[in-house]
This record gives C-alpha cells, structure tokens and sequence, in this order.
C-alpha cells in the first residue's frame, strides 16, 4: 500500500509506503554495522560527505548531484577494495543467516564478527585512506564500471544491466537499483576533478610537507575555491636544509584564505 501526503502550503506531494520505510531502516542498520566495525570508517565518512556538500558534488532534494547515502556507499566501497570492511556477499553468506525479505530483495547481512572470515591486516591511517579515496575515484573508469558493495568489487555495467546511467553506484540489498541513475555528465565530471585534485594536494601533504604546513594544506580541502589550489603551489621556492644548503622545490605558500 502506498500513502499519499500532500503539504497544504506548497502543494508538494509525497509518496510514502511502508515498504520503503522498512528498507530504509535496514540500509541504516547495514551503514550502522559498518561504521562500527572498524574505528576509521566513520571519520572518513564524515570528512568526504563534509568534502562533497562543500564542493557541491553532493546535495538533497531533486537535482543532478549525489545524495548523502550515495557518498556513504562510495567510502564503503572503497574500504572493501582495501579488505577493510567486507563484501556484502560474504556477510550474506555466513552459515546459519535467516533471510530478510522485502519486496523480494534480502535484506539479511551477519553481524557477528567471529562469524566472519579475516580480512587482510590494514594499518593505514585515516588521512592515507582519504588519498586513497580520492585517488580510487579520480581514476575510476566510471564509463564502463559499476561501484558495487555486494561484489565488493569494481564490476561492469552491463553485467548489472544498467549501462544506461553514467554513474553507477548499485544499491547493496536492492541489486537492480542505480542510487545515483539522476546524476548528469558535468556533476560526475565535477567529482572526478575533484577527486583529483585532492588526490594531489593528500600526496603532496603526505609526502613533502612541514609539519606546520599540515592543518593549512589539510584545510585547502574544504575551500570554496579549492579546484584552483594550485595556483597557490610555486614551484621555484628555495627550501634550506639543515647544512645550510639550498635545494628548489615546491612548496605551498603559508598564506590563509585562497584569493
């Protein structure tokens, strides 16, 4: 049965049925187990979904952009190509697991982590895991691939039969469903760039900065001018070493807010 609401003041009406609501409650309880099983996977949620609204990759309501659960799905799935959180497959297949049917798509994952077959030993830290992310899907051939967390895997598109959609991030429980079917080539285009370019900045962060241009750089991330943080980059800047020596690098100008 569905239910129909209407609001008396903007004439906005909403479909609601009780179906929907039950596997929204299951999604969640899924992202809940998730974030508990391992104490980076809700920092990183929490630092790409404040990356996307911020750059405008994500949003709510109609539109082309992808929504708050479609960026959960994201992180997910690349925590699994790292053997940090398992396929939904595996939890799916662990002996002895009652079915939970809606609508015909089972909704039933094991929660019991001793029940579960050991993943690789993963020692990387939450801000190696944000460059691998953002790396992971700057180079992502979204053209051909799907994202899909049941497989735990990058797949194709054709294969899921949904190669129509430019962006395909498949519903874990729901396996015919695109969570981002409405998203257009320019917002795709704009989450690739993004990815990108933060790629670069967590490498350079990583690799050659001071510790007291950390927060700074960091910090560049989340600025709403952030796809042109090379322009703060020079590149001909003398760095002394401890000999007094000097060697040319590149470096970020310590400046504040990007003009």
């Amino acid at each position: 049965p569905i239910v129909q609401f209407q609001d008396m003041k903007t004439g906005i009406k909403c479909d609601i049925s009780p179906c929907s609501i039950s596997m929204g409650r299951l999604n969640t309880k899924y992202v809940k187990f998730c974030v508990t099983f391992d104490h980076r996977v809700r920092s990183l949620i929490m630092i790409v979904k404040c990356f996307a609204k911020r750059h405008h990759i994500s949003g709510s309501g109609l539109g082309d952009h992808l929504n708050s659960y479609s960026i959960v799905l994201l992180v997910i799935a690349f925590l699994q190509s790292q053997e940090i959180l398992h396929p939904l497959s595996v939890l799916q297949a662990a002996p002895g697991l009652t079915e939970v049917l809606v609508n015909d798509h089972n909704f039933s994952f094991c929660s019991d982590t001793s029940s579960l077959p050991p993943l690789h030993p993963n020692t990387l830290n939450t801000t190696q895991l944000l460059h691998g992310f953002f790396n992971y899907y700057g180079q992502f051939d979204f053209h051909s691939n799907a994202v899909s967390l049941f497989y735990g895997k990058t797949v194709s598109k054709e294969s899921l039969f949904l190669q129509q959609h430019l962006l395909v991030v498949q519903d874990p429980f729901e396996l015919s469903r695109n969570v981002t079917a409405a998203v257009s080539s320019r917002r795709l285009l704009h989450l690739v760039s993004s990815c990108q370019a933060a790629s670069t900045l967590l490498r350079l962060m990583l690799t050659e900065a001071r510790e007291e241009e950390l927060g700074h750089m960091f910090g560049l991330l989340f600025q709403p001018r952030f796809l042109e943080f090379s322009a703060l980059y020079e590149p001909g800047l003398l760095q002394l070493g401890a000999t007094g020596q000097g060697r040319e690098t590149g470096r970020v100008k310590p400046a504040g807010r990007p003009g």
